[in-house]
């Protein structure tokens, strides 16, 4: 600090005075036209623009209050740019996730490669081929193969429920012409969204009201058709 001083009163008594005012006099226009420069490129949406300027206002003049009124507005701007941003990018990343595509993924890391949600893009376009393959293939193995490699899981529920459907359609073929209650009743506690428990459900009640009919209790039996 001290330094700094003496090299400004130095400058006073090394500086001819005329110069002196000159610089003063320069340093007051260029604070004036790089005020004029800032608040056309506010008006204009620059806002980066022009806080380059007023910085360079405020190197002339620290205090000034016009330029710290308006770098103020400057970083408001910029602030509400930079969450409307955001805002978009995770719109964007949603609307990708609810496509449930590749090619939606895709389109969105082109218009955000440096996007925070890349790596999730990227693993769900992964595990969309993980997905299209166990699909293609169709068996419990490969939906298993799929739950077992997947890290993203995002189609978890859809896998269980092939490997359902798949079990249901195995255990129907075995006991369609089966005449066990029990196989029958298991199959539909196990399986009772499979698209055969309604006609298995029938069943039971044909083999109920058979039992029913041929002990000779006839209302019992009849409730059962």
């Amino acid at each position: 600090m001290k330094r700094i001083l003496f090299c400004l009163i130095l400058c006073l008594f090394i500086i001819p005075q005329n110069d002196f005012q000159a610089f003063a006099q320069k340093s007051s226009v260029e604070v004036r036209a790089n005020l004029r420069h800032a608040h056309h490129l506010f008006d204009k949406g620059d806002y980066e623009g022009a806080t380059n300027k007023l910085e360079r206002v405020l190197s002339f003049d620290a205090n000034n209050a016009e330029a710290k009124d308006l770098l103020y507005q400057c970083n408001q701007k910029l602030e509400q740019q930079r969450l409307a941003r955001e805002r978009a990018e995770q719109d964007a990343f949603n609307k990708a996730k609810q496509a449930g595509s590749k090619t939606a993924l895709s389109q969105f890391l082109s218009q955000y490669p440096n996007s925070k949600y890349a790596g999730q893009a990227r693993d769900m376009m992964e595990d969309y081929d993980l997905w299209s393959s166990a699909m293609r293939i169709n068996t419990i193995e490969s939906y298993n193969n799929y739950l077992r490699q997947s890290s993203n899981r995002s189609f978890e529920a859809e896998a269980r429920a092939k490997i359902a459907d798949i079990e249901a359609e195995n255990e129907w073929q075995r006991i369609r012409n089966s005449n066990s209650l029990t196989e029958l009743q298991s199959f539909v506690s196990k399986y009772p969204q499979s698209n055969h428990a309604t006609s298995v459900t029938r069943r039971i009640h044909e083999l109920k009201g058979e039992q029913y009919y041929n002990a000779g209790n006839l209302g019992n039996a009849y409730t059962e058709f």
